[in-house]
């Protein structure tokens, strides 16, 4: 199955990625999409054409009005969907490669989690905060940090602010500052913890 492009592969889903900047290019991605084709189809192994998304990083109008790659099927041709952003293995990546919308989606998640668990559990000491917090809630504001890390105070505060509201749930702690409710229950800022890992992945 050669193909020009880089080819990425994960247990059920594959991505060509591929640079453009001629009509020659649009030809060799549009060539590369029927060689994974027919590679498919002998091996049995037809593409899901409906999750087949095509996501275009250019404000080149070339390459935005031009590119617009195709799949054969027995029945005729698919024209693959254009997508502005995109889940990826619990990622999402958007068309500008800002990571306002992942924010907003892992703040979402984790205020539905922490709406069940206040509705779960009566009353909150540090130690069952500590345990539910970063057993249930802290992970969906967290998972592939490193990948997304913000550097716009925008969604920086917005991260926050979910842990603050949280750290609110400890009775004992409602009328201290959010500083010191961190320091009673033993742990750091979102924001720290993303620079700790991104740390950690260099190292």
């Amino acid at each position: 199955m050669p193909v020009k492009h880089l080819l990425k592969l994960f247990a059920d889903e594959s991505k060509l990625i591929a640079q453009i900047k001629n009509k020659l290019d649009i030809q060799n991605v549009q060539d590369d999409i029927d060689s994974l084709v027919d590679w498919a189809k002998e091996w049995r192994m037809a593409f899901n054409y409906e999750k087949c998304k095509t996501m275009i990083i250019s404000k080149r109008e070339f390459t935005t009005n031009n590119f617009n790659p195709v799949m054969s099927k027995d029945d005729g041709t698919f024209h693959t969907i254009k997508t502005k952003s995109e889940r990826d293995l619990g990622v999402t990546l958007s068309e500008d490669l800002k990571w306002n919308e992942h924010v907003r989606k892992a703040v979402a998640k984790a205020n539905s989690v922490l709406g069940m668990l206040k509705r779960t559990f009566t009353f909150w000491s540090i130690e069952t905060f500590e345990i539910l917090y970063t057993t249930y809630f802290r992970p969906h504001l967290e998972y592939g940090a490193p990948v997304w890390n913000p550097y716009r105070r925008k969604e920086i505060n917005l991260l926050e602010k979910v842990q603050r509201r949280a750290t609110k749930l400890v009775q004992s702690l409602k009328n201290f500052d959010y500083k010191t409710r961190l320091e009673k229950i033993g742990i750091t800022t979102l924001n720290k913890r993303r620079h700790r890992g991104d740390l950690i992945q260099f190292f």
